[in-house]
């Protein structure tokens, strides 16, 4: 009878995508969130950030085609210089 050993030789875990990650994942990783590809629980992930302003940055984004650069973000509703200042350096436009 064979036996199964494999759970003493793990198969090496592949990092993921991080395109796949959530938004909170990122942040614990230390990487941006792109605000041009994010969904609305990605931007619920930043601070100060709840559904309905997480919604209102996808349906900007939405109208505009697209962010140019995270300045754009400010074009939003809700979102001023304060606002700005806590999440600048978790966002990005690729």
């Amino acid at each position: 009878e064979a036996r199964n050993d494999s759970f003493l030789n793990p198969r090496p875990l592949e990092p993921s995508d991080p395109a796949l990650m959530s938004g909170e994942a990122k942040q614990v990783l230390g990487l941006k969130i792109d605000i041009n590809k994010a969904n609305q629980s990605d931007f619920e992930s930043l601070p100060g950030i709840g559904p309905k302003l997480a919604q209102r940055i996808v349906e900007k984004r939405n109208e505009l085609r697209g962010f140019q650069s995270i300045d754009d973000i400010k074009k939003v509703k809700g979102i001023g210089d304060k606002k700005f200042e806590r999440i600048k350096g978790l966002i990005e436009v690729k």
